[in-house]
């Protein structure tokens, strides 16, 4: 089992200074004035996936006749604090594997590209890192608006391992927080909305989950069934609202 960033994440869930729950009741269970509890706790149990309302919580799984097939199911949920999510792949899967979120966090088509397996150019963020320790790294959208090809990176500058092949916040960086195992292929991430200001997540905004091993393409979720005309499963991403 490994788990990123701990510390950080408990700084925030466990301060009882914290008021920002404002009394939702999904959003922690607590009411007005009270401390937020983290409806999510990232240890690798994933038991507590199953108390929240599953109305509350986006979802996709990978359907008969995908083109990849490795990345099997995720669940999201957001709420003001956090954006938890869920994954199921292929157990022992071979090599260095990542895992990439595209998000289209403004719910805008205005901003962002990248369209490839998603169909949607607007992403303007790139979550990446080690799906073991996914203290990833996040990228921006350097491309034209509406573009394609991977320009998540300042075309101007020369990057490399120093700059973390240029994330704008390098891996390490305390925002994000996992827990898993390869053996099972069963993980959970959270992404601390506090430590990425720079990412204005809209009340509603789109994800899109992209598995790699050596850095080939292993998984996409959402995905379709391959069809003549749809040979690469495109699907849009998945459309996630944030709990209040």
């Amino acid at each position: 089992m490994f788990i990123a960033a701990a510390a950080l994440v408990c700084l925030w869930s466990c301060n009882p200074e914290d008021k920002s729950n404002n009394g939702g009741k999904d959003n922690g269970g607590k009411e007005e004035g009270q401390e937020y509890v983290a409806p999510i706790t990232i240890d690798g149990d994933f038991a507590d996936w199953a108390k929240l309302d599953a109305s509350k919580v986006a979802s996709a799984t990978c359907p008969d006749g995908a083109k990849y097939t490795n990345l099997k199911a995720v669940k999201v949920y957001a709420d003001a604090n956090y954006v938890f999510f869920y994954c199921e792949i292929t157990p022992n899967l071979e090599g260095y594997v990542t895992m990439d979120v595209f998000a289209n966090a403004d719910n805008s088509a205005a901003t962002g590209g990248y369209a490839d397996h998603f169909g949607e150019p607007d992403s303007e963020w790139l979550f990446e890192g080690n799906i073991e320790d996914w203290d990833c790294g996040l990228y921006k959208w350097w491309g034209e608006v509406g573009g394609n090809g991977w320009n998540w990176t300042d075309p101007s500058v020369t990057h490399d391992s120093a700059d973390n092949w240029g994330a704008i916040l390098g891996e390490g960086s305390g925002f994000a927080a996992s827990a898993g195992d390869l053996a099972t292929g069963k993980f959970e991430f959270s992404i601390l909305r506090e430590a990425v200001e720079l990412v204005e997540f809209a009340d509603e905004f789109t994800l899109g989950f992209m598995l790699s091993a050596d850095w080939a393409e292993a998984g996409f979720l959402p995905t379709a069934a391959m069809t003549d005309d749809n040979p690469s499963s495109v699907a849009p991403k998945l459309k996630v609202k944030v709990v209040k």
